[in-house]
């Protein structure tokens, strides 16, 4: 579990150097495809997120979003939250209030049957294989996060 390696302060710093790398991907992306590309698919796998009451994790969450409102707009394109667990509609319907009604556009809440969904705007090499694409080696999950 993430909170039991690192400090609020620590989650919130680490965030906003992945927001600052993920600058970094759009433009060498960009470069790479010779066209302007400056939103990102968030794939949040919830399997192992546990349904309790969590205030530093709301802290977390409510401050990662207030960053990423103001200094990383409309740089969203999707996210999905998968293996959501029944409980956290619950949850959700408590947090989405503090997110902007476009952003909360952009959030699909998926259980476990999620492959459809995901090919929606994600090329199927692109998905890890432990999720039923053909990616290997994907190098940006926790704890690493770095490109190799």
């Amino acid at each position: 579990m993430v909170k039991s390696l690192l400090s609020e302060d620590e989650i919130f710093v680490r965030h906003v150097r992945q927001q600052e790398y993920m600058m970094t991907r759009l433009k060498r992306a960009s470069l790479k495809h010779g066209k302007l590309i400056e939103k990102q698919v968030i794939v949040f796998d919830m399997k192992a997120v546990f349904m309790v009451a969590d205030f530093m994790a709301l802290r977390v969450f409510r401050r990662t979003l207030d960053v990423d409102q103001a200094c990383y707009p409309e740089r969203l394109k999707k996210m999905y939250l998968i293996n959501a667990p029944f409980t956290f509609t619950a949850i959700w319907s408590l947090v989405s209030p503090w997110i902007d009604p476009h952003t909360v556009s952009k959030i699909r809440i998926v259980g476990c049957d999620f492959m459809d969904t995901l090919r929606q705007d994600i090329a199927e090499d692109q998905i890890p294989i432990e999720y039923g694409g053909t990616r290997e080696n994907f190098a940006w999950t926790f704890p690493g996060n770095r490109e190799e």
